[in-house]
């Protein structure tokens, strides 16, 4: 397990892009339209204030960023979010988890965990959120299984498809339980 540097992150582009195909069940280079929106989502992400990184060599990866107080990470959700997590937002003590990408052939020997785990040890916040689609059962299954709490749902734009909304605390040094529950790969 490894932090990557934004820098590095960033000359590692072409290899997350395969690894997310890879992940969220496509062929790498199966559809270019997607890997380029990808790719361009991943520009922004690792523009990000408090981009963050971890890599488990070839058997995936993990990053997120701070959450932003001006941003839309809020929009389109199903109400008004809890005030707990407002406040932490607002000064800035909250981080993202953008991508979650483990291997297949790694998922329930723990790499999703260990990942999480270390990025949570990194991100220096006081509280993560993770954003899953409503019908990623795996992905809801692994955050019950590591103490998350479903705080919400939200939807974008009328399009998109409408994501469930977990939180979780962070307590320094101690990571989220080791659950060997099949994992999808994760993103907001």
């Amino acid at each position: 397990m490894r932090a990557l540097s934004r820098r590095r992150a960033r000359t590692r582009r072409d290899a997350v892009a395969d690894l997310s195909a890879v992940a969220y069940g496509g062929a790498v280079g199966e559809d270019l339209r997607d890997r380029e929106v990808f790719l361009e989502q991943f520009t922004i992400d690792t523009a990000r204030p408090g981009f963050t990184m971890v890599a488990v060599g070839e058997a995936g990866c993990a990053y997120g960023s701070a959450l932003d107080p001006e941003g839309d990470w809020w929009r389109g959700y199903f109400g008004e979010p809890p005030n707990q997590i407002k406040e932490l937002i607002s000064r800035e003590r909250a981080f993202a988890v953008i991508g979650l990408m483990p291997q297949p052939d790694c998922r329930r020997r723990g790499v999703a965990s260990r990942m999480m785990g270390h990025l949570l040890t990194r991100c220096g916040a006081d509280l993560v959120a993770a954003f899953a689609e409503a019908t990623n059962i795996p992905a809801h299954n692994a955050f019950v299984g590591w103490g998350w709490t479903r705080t919400g749902s939200l939807r974008t734009d009328a399009t998109s498809p409408v994501r469930g909304v977990w939180t979780h605390p962070v307590q320094p040094n101690k990571p989220p339980p080791d659950q060997h529950a099949n994992r999808k790969a994760v993103s907001r």
